[in-house]
């Protein structure tokens, strides 16, 4: 529809936030294993070729994320309209991530 937001995974910057705070950096392809996808489908959903996602996929996402240390709830998995361009920083207690 016209008009409508443009609603995109956050991954890029999640993984950023992963890498910084672990110290390492992470390839698609091991994010798409603990997610437990075909990294065609992380690809896939970075280059915004995918028109849906499905809700098993956003659950493993925040498992995957949470057994590495971040603490995401499911709107912190998206960015819309122009937030992509905004940086993902730790609340007070380091349990939710907040766009600066």
């Amino acid at each position: 529809p016209t008009g409508a937001p443009d609603v995109k995974l956050a991954l890029f910057q999640i993984k950023n936030e992963l890498e910084r705070r672990k110290g390492r950096s992470y390839s698609w392809e091991e994010i798409a294993e603990g997610v437990g996808v075909h990294p065609n489908t992380i690809t896939n959903q970075l280059a915004n070729y995918s028109k849906s996602i499905r809700y098993d996929m956003l659950g493993s996402m925040l498992g995957y994320f949470r057994s590495e240390g971040l603490y995401l709830e499911i709107d912190d998995l998206f960015t819309v309209d122009g937030c992509e361009g905004k940086t993902l920083l730790a609340n007070e207690d380091s349990t939710r991530l907040v766009a600066a």
